[in-house]
């Protein structure tokens, strides 16, 4: 068995043509809320639906690869089209692993385009948005 790192993962979405660099969210939650019945020792516990949490997905800004991306997905913002995300586990030579994680009826929320700072010479990120409708 192996431990694996941030930098393990294979992130792909459906209309991209290339891996995205980070990814955070789409947690699985589920609410749920007690009601006591009068004289009663233990609650009742109401369950809510299961659903899954925003997701952010960033990746290193290239110009020449990515300008034409980040139009077109601002379009898609308007549109509401929608997108399919899978994030796979990868072994230390960047073998997929099992069966990826697939979040499906993502529709876009947020493009955020590359920031400009004359004094960084720090990689430079776009990140994407998406709510996810459901994950297998």
């Amino acid at each position: 068995m192996s431990t694996t790192s941030k930098r393990d993962f294979g992130i792909k979405i459906s209309g991209i043509p290339f891996f995205m660099g980070t990814f955070a969210g789409g947690d699985k939650t589920r609410t749920a809320n007690k009601v006591w019945n009068g004289g009663a020792s233990k609650p009742d516990i109401i369950k809510g639906p299961a659903e899954n949490g925003e997701i952010t997905i960033g990746a290193p800004f290239d110009p020449k690869r990515d300008r034409g991306i980040l139009r077109r997905l601002r379009k898609e913002i308007e549109t509401g089209k929608i997108s399919t995300i899978s994030k796979s586990d990868l072994d230390g030579d960047g073998v997929v692993v099992g069966k990826p994680i697939v979040y499906s009826g993502c529709i876009l929320t947020s493009v955020s385009e590359p920031s400009a700072d004359a004094n960084s010479s720090d990689a430079n990120m776009f990140e994407l948005k998406y709510m996810p409708q459901s994950d297998s």
